[in-house]
């Protein structure tokens, strides 16, 4: 017969078993009140050995979120010499040593404007300068950081390896708790990460302090699965450092989505702040101007069908062109210019189909562009009504609101309502529907690009002559 000890160990606690397998006689093992005749049996000596709290904590680590992680291979950052000013502001803000007023600075803007390119370099910028940091890039194509599960425990990781003095302080809280990862954010953003940097405060005020606060990176916040825990994440960290004056600073960079700006608008967090919007104040057109000239340039030195591109190509006009299409957003430039450079096309023909003057092939050249407004245009609540708006603003050259809401015969507001879940690519501003992507209205009238959202001239130039019958009747 086969016998197994019983194993004590408390079920809150993980271990580890190394087994021994000996046979034995049975009848040289079991004491005299056992009568056990003839047969083996198979005895497993257990050891158990506990799982340490840091070991842990590695195990709750999205290290794919870093800012350095190998996995993210090529990761956006600032081409040299572009976004000077941003950065400038940024760092500034980091390197406040006296009368901080904002501990969390708002890197806001449209979709695709460069926001991680500026986070990540800002990260990199931190490193040479010797600020310690820590930081989480969300992306909600990658499942190990779409959510924010393993915010806390990422970032306090980080800490630990920044300040080894907290190490100790973080591995005590999670052996205290060992469920403490299925805690709140604010439960764990309080043990895991504000109670271990103010206790090295109190031991060595020139390591941190509020002149010299842990720079923490958050990007891409609103690319972590589901609204109400991109809310949960602004409004824990407000509280945080509301409510015991935590040495850090927060730097979170978002999409201006609707959701978002009222959390930012909050009480909790108002005056707490500081926004920096990627807005026409940092010239972001001269920027990619220069990007898209250094990029051709380059095109032109390296490809290997150099030989075939004319020296004047490509003209400044067109570079213009691209610029005005890009909208002030770099997504717009940077995928034109990984299009054009594929090794195995002519860089002019590639450039001629971004422009419609040559048909595509097999691959298309905005399928990164498209999948951003792919994913924007499926989270609209009322996907009816905001198409009916932006048919009638591409096909009828309206872009006034007040026009719109008097054709459709819509309550006032309902303009504005219906693009709201749109505002990372449109704005409405002094009673105008203003898209921020010019490049957003081609993707509408493409069919092969939009798909189920496209925008088909035919059927709403019907719809609006039927529609301007019964406005005339």
């Amino acid at each position: 017969m086969t016998s197994t000890p019983e194993v004590n160990a408390s079920p809150s606690r993980p271990f580890s078993r190394s087994y021994e397998t000996q046979r034995y006689d049975v009848n040289t093992i079991f004491s005299a009140p056992t009568l056990v005749t003839g047969g083996t049996f198979t005895q497993h000596n257990t050891t158990i050995t506990s799982q340490g709290g840091f070991e842990r904590l590695q195990d709750e680590v999205a290290a794919t979120a870093f800012h350095n992680s190998a996995q993210r291979v090529d990761p956006p950052k600032c081409h040299p010499h572009t976004r000077e000013a941003v950065l400038r502001h940024i760092m500034q803000w980091i390197q406040t040593s006296e009368n901080r007023e904002s501990w969390i600075l708002w890197l806001n803007g449209a979709a695709g404007a460069g926001k991680s390119a500026i986070a990540q370099t800002i990260a990199e910028m931190c490193v040479r300068e010797g600020i310690q940091l820590a930081s989480f890039f969300f992306s909600r194509t990658d499942p190990t950081r779409n959510t924010q599960k393993s915010l806390m425990a990422t970032i306090s990781y980080q800490i630990a390896q920044s300040l080894p003095f907290t190490r100790d302080l973080i591995t005590q809280a999670i052996e205290n708790d060992p469920l403490i990862f299925q805690r709140s954010l604010e439960v764990q953003l309080e043990h895991l990460i504000a109670s271990p940097l103010r206790q090295l405060r109190e031991v060595d005020p020139r390591i941190i302090s509020s002149a010299s606060p842990f720079v923490i990176i958050i990007d891409g916040v609103d690319e972590c699965h589901r609204r109400a825990a991109q809310i949960d994440i602004i409004t824990t960290i407000s509280k945080a450092l509301r409510a015991h004056a935590t040495p850090a600073i927060f730097l979170l960079a978002s999409r201006n989505e609707s959701h978002l700006i009222m959390t930012f608008n909050s009480r909790t967090t108002m005056d707490l702040l500081i926004r920096v919007a990627l807005d026409d104040d940092y010239l972001s057109d001269d920027d990619i101007s220069l990007y898209l000239n250094e990029n051709f340039a380059q095109i032109k030195e390296t490809h290997p069908l150099r030989h075939l591109i004319p020296d004047e190509w490509p003209p400044t006009e067109l570079v213009k062109e691209l610029v005005d299409k890009s909208s002030g957003q770099f997504i717009y430039a940077s995928v034109v210019t990984k299009y054009v450079s594929a090794p195995n096309s002519h860089p002019v023909q590639r450039l001629e189909v971004i422009r419609g003057l040559r048909p595509t092939s097999v691959d298309t050249p905005f399928a990164q562009l498209d999948a951003l407004y792919q994913h924007i245009f499926s989270s609209i609540s009322n996907i009816d009504i905001t198409l009916s708006i932006l048919a009638y603003s591409i096909l009828m050259r309206h872009t006034d609101i007040a026009t719109i809401t008097k054709f459709f015969d819509m309550p006032i507001g309902t303009v504005e309502a219906g693009l709201v879940d749109l505002s990372s690519v449109i704005a409405c501003k002094g009673g105008y529907v203003i898209y921020l992507h010019a490049s957003l209205p081609d993707f509408l009238l493409d069919e092969s690009r939009s798909q189920q959202f496209y925008v088909s001239p035919s059927q709403w130039h019907t719809a609006f002559a039927h529609r301007w019958f019964v406005l005339r009747a």
